[in-house]
């Protein structure tokens, strides 16, 4: 019996072993994340961590909040920054836990970016602006918005989430998955397969574009270097969004909005189906909205020019 436990252990020491070595060599290789986006850059300071931002433009203030994917960041805009800072002062952050942007050894929940978001307008912007957020972002938007009225002109929402989709608080099984991946060696290792180039690779040609050819290895490349851009405090606000703490339910803010608010899906989204339109249509059925067809979670991105001239057009017009 000895003899069985002290073989067990020494064959788990030698699975540590070996995926601490991985880690290790996998962090090695991860190089100073890329800023694509060209403008004035600086540092927030928050009770979160720094929050990096990147700013240009004149005119009306904007502000782009990337979704909380794994390795997003305002790497997500570089198709809309230019045209949209032709028009606007627009300002594109990282959140906390995100590109580059400080990442601490917390469970980040969804209250930590509405209070994120609604600093950064309040200290850095300083004024009333509008907002294009992505995904779980844009619950956050429409939230702070709620809580905070007149914080925003008006609100792109793009593949929001908040009604059904992403609206519960986490479960059991939820907190379990995310303690689990701050234990040592073994969730860092864990978080590192799941961030590694042929898992985001597989997972944006399988679940973010309709059109397969974005997810080249220039976009993979910089998602996996973002993912991992810290080391091991990368993985805290991933393993908080797969426990489920950053969802964040609107039905209420939703329902009682006053700010106008274009909400833009792609017809072929599958991580949160264009079903998922009619239950905020349900809430708030004076909705405006647009459906890009043959498109994915990141219209933004597919059809940039289009989605481009529409984001103009609905920012620009007389309330």
């Amino acid at each position: 019996m000895k003899k069985k436990l002290l073989k067990g252990l020494a064959v788990l020491g030698a699975a540590c072993a070996s995926m601490e070595v991985y880690n290790r060599i996998t962090y090695a290789k991860v190089k100073k994340l890329e800023n694509t986006l060209s403008g004035e850059t600086g540092y927030h300071d928050t009770v979160f961590g720094k929050v990096f931002y990147t700013k240009k433009g004149f005119g009306p203030s904007l502000l782009l909040v990337h979704d909380t994917s794994v390795g997003s960041s305002s790497f997500l805009w570089r198709n809309n920054f230019e045209e949209l800072a032709n028009n606007f002062t627009v300002y594109a952050i990282d959140l906390p836990g995100f590109g580059r942007s400080e990442k601490r050894p917390l469970t980040y929940t969804s209250e930590v970016y509405t209070y994120v978001i609604k600093n950064f307008v309040d200290e850095v912007i300083g004024k009333k602006c509008s907002c294009i957020s992505s995904s779980l972002s844009s619950a956050y938007a429409i939230q702070v918005e709620h809580d905070d009225p007149g914080t925003f002109d008006r609100i792109i929402a793009i593949s929001p989430t908040g009604i059904f989709h992403k609206s519960d608080i986490p479960g059991s099984l939820g907190k379990v998955t995310t303690k689990a991946f701050n234990i040592p060696i073994v969730g860092s290792f864990v978080y590192n397969i799941l961030s590694s180039k042929p898992s985001l690779s597989g997972f944006m040609k399988e679940k973010i574009y309709h059109n397969k050819d974005i997810a080249s290895s220039y976009v993979v490349n910089h998602y996996a270097n973002s993912a991992k851009q810290d080391g091991d405090l990368s993985k805290y606000a991933p393993a908080s969004l797969i426990g489920g703490y950053l969802n964040q339910p609107i039905s209420e803010a939703l329902a009682n909005l006053e700010t106008p608010l274009y909400v833009i899906w792609g017809a072929n989204s599958t991580t949160n189906p264009i079903d998922n339109l009619k239950t905020f249509l349900d809430v708030n059925p004076s909705l405006n909205y647009h459906v890009f067809e043959n498109c994915g979670e990141y219209p933004q991105e597919e059809y940039a020019y289009d989605f481009n001239v529409k984001a103009i057009e609905f920012l620009s017009r007389e309330l």
